[in-house]
């Protein structure tokens, strides 16, 4: 059971270049520039996952580490929900890291595949 969830984390951790990879020797006709294809997906994918966690994370750790306990101390409200979710990621947010880029990948690979040669023809005018 453990090799088997493991074995899951590992492939929804490797699908932002996997699927992309898939799809791009799949695809006919053939993509043009199917490693860069597979690079820029899985650079966006995982750009979006450090989006998310400079963006949200970050501060609310800062909060909860921070401003929360002097508030606390001093009996003023300090938003509990916000420490509790703070802990949450902190202790079972590293679950959930696979996630976002999986989906990521699924979604903009299917964006770009249609695209992708208009996409490199603007880029090499």
């Amino acid at each position: 059971m453990i090799v088997a969830v493991g074995g899951l984390y590992i492939l929804l951790a490797l699908l932002p270049l996997l699927y992309p990879a898939y799809v791009s020797f799949r695809t006919r006709p053939s993509l043009p520039r199917r490693l860069l294809f597979v690079g820029v997906i899985a650079a966006l994918s995982y750009g979006i996952e450090t989006f998310f966690l400079v963006a949200i994370t970050l501060p609310l750790e800062a909060y909860a580490v921070f401003i929360a306990p002097p508030l606390e101390s001093s009996g003023y409200s300090y938003g509990r929900w916000l420490v509790f979710l703070a802990q949450f990621i902190r202790g079972w947010g590293w679950l959930l890291l696979s996630i976002p880029p999986a989906i990521a990948s699924v979604v903009l690979t299917r964006y770009l595949v249609t695209r992708w040669a208009r996409i490199l023809e603007s880029l090499y005018r």
